[in-house]
């Protein structure tokens, strides 16, 4: 891990065992769409309809309501209490991170970024250590490139490191073990046999298998006389279509409901007059919106269609909310969500929307959930260097992918306006235990979100409506 002086340079349980399939994340979507595409697809549409949305345009230099008081750093490395004899001030520790820094998921790359470069700053001026980054391109998922560039950080003697797209679609994993590299996943997935408990593989993010059961709770309990729902979404391939409606099916049926009218629309699609058509055939008390990239679009040709069935989904595109504006109020998501507008969000989480309001500036929605979670890797990586020193343990791989497993963090995701959230590994699984899911309503014209509802990572156990 390259340590030394140099002159002082230097949100889970084990995935519940219901076969109930995969869910698609971010990454599939990327991997089968592409951010480029749908912006070239979408900016007609919203130059023709900019005067009809309400709110600003979401660049940079927009304003955003922000909730909770401003954290100082001095207030936050009290809050924090990390022990300073054991912070690693004066060293230096190279870090290496493969991620999307071009391609489909470039867009991604960029957010990840920011939040690595935000959390080196903070970390050295809370008193830690000096992290050197380098930085690989998996080129948005391509496996030939992502083993090139593990294979280079391991030749510049990097044993610990970012990884992303589930460390690049599963191919790295051989190589991690070979090279006993030590890593940190900023990918969204569910425990499988692939991942699961691989050594010097770990999730710095919360597994996915409670998002279907909180988004299907959620339908049940504030909507209980919602019985048959229908299903639009973006495809995706059939194998991956399929798994994703088997999932979805099966969890509806557990919280007594079906999906009964199902349709699939190529990505790119800015006519939805077809699916409309055969949604007006059909009597449906809620749609499950899976139109991500476009469910933007979507919204306003359902309304002016004359919809009003709520919407429910389990992601969320800021750039969908910007072409949807107004359209997209009231659509509900479950999922990994960092929602900057907060009542509930923490002093660690405030200070990190405002340092990055101000340095990249001020946009509705962000920082987007993959830059907080990529901020909040790098604040693992220091906290297990603490433990490592704490231990007086040699700070290298093998002694973090020991340790990961008996180690509390703190986190930028969770906790309350006055509490810092905190989270464990599972040592069984290797994903964080014990961090909470959301349920979210949007409000579109102001393109903020309100928190309706929390439970815990399994979506079941904890489950809680909260006060508007």
């Amino acid at each position: 891990m390259n340590a030394g002086s140099d002159g002082g340079s230097s949100r889970l349980r084990k995935n519940n065992d219901s076969g109930l399939g995969p869910r698609i994340g971010r990454r599939d979507l990327l991997r089968y769409t592409g951010a480029a595409g749908l912006a070239a697809a979408v900016a007609p549409v919203i130059a023709a309809c900019s005067s009809g949305g309400g709110g600003g345009s979401g660049g940079a230099g927009a304003t955003s309501a922000t909730s909770g008081s401003s954290v100082s750093l001095a207030q936050l490395k009290k809050l924090l209490d990390f022990d300073p004899k054991y912070s690693g001030a004066g060293q230096k520790y190279n870090v290496g991170a493969i991620l999307p820094l071009t391609g489909t998921g470039s867009f991604y790359g960029g957010v990840m970024t920011h939040g690595i470069d935000l959390a080196v700053q903070h970390i050295k001026q809370l008193g830690g250590p000096t992290f050197v980054m380098n930085e690989k391109d998996n080129k948005s998922g391509d496996a030939v490139a992502g083993v090139s560039a593990l294979r280079d950080l391991n030749g510049a003697g990097i044993d610990m490191f970012v990884s992303s797209y589930i460390a690049d679609e599963y191919a790295l994993l051989p190589g991690i073990q070979q090279y006993k590299m030590f890593a940190l996943e900023i990918g969204e997935q569910q425990v499988t046999p692939q991942v699961q408990a691989i050594p010097y593989y770990w999730s710095g993010i919360e597994a996915l298998g409670g998002i279907n059961p909180l988004l299907y709770k959620y339908i049940q309990e504030t909507q209980p006389k919602a019985k048959n729902l229908a299903y639009v979404s973006i495809e995706l391939g059939t194998t991956i279509d399929n798994a994703g409606i088997a999932t979805a099916k099966q969890w509806a049926s557990k919280f007594g409901m079906e999906i009964s009218n199902i349709q699939f629309l190529p990505y790119g699609t800015t006519d939805f007059s077809g699916v409309l058509s055969k949604l007006s055939n059909s009597n449906f008390d809620a749609l499950i919106n899976n139109v991500t990239p476009g469910a933007g679009l979507f919204m306003r040709q359902y309304l002016q269609a004359g919809f009003t069935k709520p919407n429910y989904a389990s992601n969320l595109l800021p750039s969908d909310v910007a072409v949807g504006r107004s359209a997209m109020s009231g659509m509900t998501v479950a999922g990994l969500l960092f929602d900057p507008d907060s009542a509930q969000l923490s002093p660690f989480g405030r200070f990190f929307r405002d340092a990055y309001y101000k340095g990249y500036g001020t946009k509705p929605l962000y920082p987007e959930a993959y830059g907080a979670t990529a901020y909040d890797v790098m604040f693992q990586f220091w906290q297990l260097i603490q433990e490592a020193l704490r231990r007086k343990m040699p700070v290298n791989s093998d002694t973090l992918n020991s340790i990961a497993g008996g180690l509390t963090v703190k986190s930028v995701f969770g906790g309350t306006a006055d509490t810092i959230a905190t989270w464990h590994w599972d040592p069984a699984t290797h994903f964080p235990t014990g961090e909470q899911l959301g349920v979210y309503t949007l409000d579109g014209a102001k393109q903020t979100l309100s928190q309706v509802a929390v439970a815990g990572s399994d979506g079941v156990s904890g489950f809680s409506l909260l006060k508007s």
